[in-house]
């Protein structure tokens, strides 16, 4: 057997690169040379392993999109589809978008009826159709296929939670015809909301054929080795990431008999939280605890967003479990620190706290809906607060 050219890590830190290079680019608004680095990446000799390509072609499509390039986009989503992209709706549905932008309405209306006919169910596919035709400027066409929707939602238990961005968009819709919204229609939403129970869905993409792992030549990659490796490395990042944002979890995590550390993901009992302080309280601690602005910005509504960040970050690392943020009170604090015996000025007094909280029930969900209320208390909604701020970096 050959000596690969290069380690399976540099061969990491060369697609990462890579990544972070053709993100960078597109955030900045450089989308040929975001695409052309994206080209790059797919043709690097290790991207079989160290990539999944219909990812890659979807971020393409969505550069060319922005580029207003509509055929070049298209064509991008066709080769992500055939190679074995899937999505909810069904990725046709960006296509006929894409035709809509392009000014091809007929194709558009072909494509989305066609959906319809193979997925009458997808309550995704009517609120993409809505939302797509109330971007082309045809609200009318919008309002029936949210109205559709929303009574789709209704039927199905709205397994996704979906009904409720429907309403807003459709009350978008009505208000650029000049209507008020429907308040008969709210009040069924809002009923059927407040009864909304969790209900399990079936995703049937079976129809995708996985590309069989292959040793790579270049870099050593060995699949019959390498996941291992990979996935210890994963293990370690992880409980680093919980020893910073949630030491306390951390450590009870791995008190439990039961506890194994190769593991990738918590036992399903364990409910994670991230203290952080409501603006009436942050100057307060900051006032008592002024190494707090070591790591942590001073306005609040930085620290909110650094906050969102960590509890992204953690959600990342531990897919699955349920996430809380704590919102601690100084005087509370103290008082358990006390109990506790320890030094309410810590992290893991913090924790600590945060994690009675999640106990008591006391503790916020996260996330809220994208059409909640943020939980930072801000008053906007959360997909306009918080919403789309990142996921902190993991090193």
């Amino acid at each position: 057997m050959s000596v690969p050219e290069i380690t399976f890590e540099e061969s990491l830190r060369h697609t990462n690169q890579l990544g972070r290079q053709a993100r960078d680019a597109g955030k900045a608004g450089d989308f040929a040379t975001a695409i052309r680095i994206w080209q790059q990446l797919l043709a690097h000799p290790c991207a079989h392993h160290q990539v999944i390509a219909y990812e890659v072609w979807d971020d393409i499509h969505h550069l060319h999109r922005r580029a207003g390039e509509y055929d070049a986009a298209i064509e991008a989503k066709k080769t992500a589809i055939e190679l074995g992209y899937r999505s909810e709706p069904d990725p046709e549905a960006d296509i006929a978008e894409c035709h809509l932008d392009a000014g091809r309405r007929e194709e558009a209306d072909r494509i989305f009826r066609d959906l319809r006919a193979r997925t009458p169910d997808d309550v995704w596919l009517y609120n993409a159709a809505g939302f797509s035709y109330a971007h082309a400027g045809d609200d009318r066409e919008a309002e029936r296929w949210l109205r559709d929707g929303i009574a789709v939602a209704i039927r199905t238990g709205d397994p996704d939670q979906v009904v409720m961005q429907l309403l807003d968009l459709l009350d978008a819709s009505l208000r650029a015809l000049g209507q008020e919204p429907d308040a008969e229609l709210t009040r069924q939403v809002d009923a059927f909301s407040e009864a909304w129970e969790p209900i399990d869905k079936a995703r049937s993409w079976g129809d995708v054929a996985f590309e069989e792992e292959r040793p790579c030549g270049y870099c050593g990659f060995d699949p019959a080795r390498s996941h291992a490796e990979m996935d210890e490395r994963a293990r370690r990042n992880r409980e680093r990431i919980l020893s910073v944002d949630a030491p306390e979890t951390l450590a009870r995590l791995q008190a439990l008999p039961s506890y194994e550390p190769a593991r990738p993901r918590l036992q399903s009992e364990t409910n994670l939280s991230v203290a952080w302080f409501p603006a009436p309280e942050w100057e307060t601690a900051l006032a008592r605890w002024p190494d707090l602005l070591n790591n942590l910005p001073r306005e609040h509504m930085a620290y909110s967003h650094e906050i969102e960040a960590r509890v992204k970050r953690i959600a990342r690392a531990i897919p699955g479990q349920p996430l809380h943020v704590a919102l601690l009170s100084v005087d509370a604090l103290i008082a358990h620190a006390a109990l506790e015996g320890q030094d309410a000025g810590t992290a893991e007094a913090r924790a600590s706290y945060a994690a009675e909280l999640v106990r008591t029930g006391a503790a916020r969900a996260w996330p809220p809906g994208r059409n909640e209320p943020c939980w930072c208390g801000s008053g906007r909604k959360y997909k306009q607060c918080c919403g789309p701020v990142p996921a902190a970096p993991e090193d």
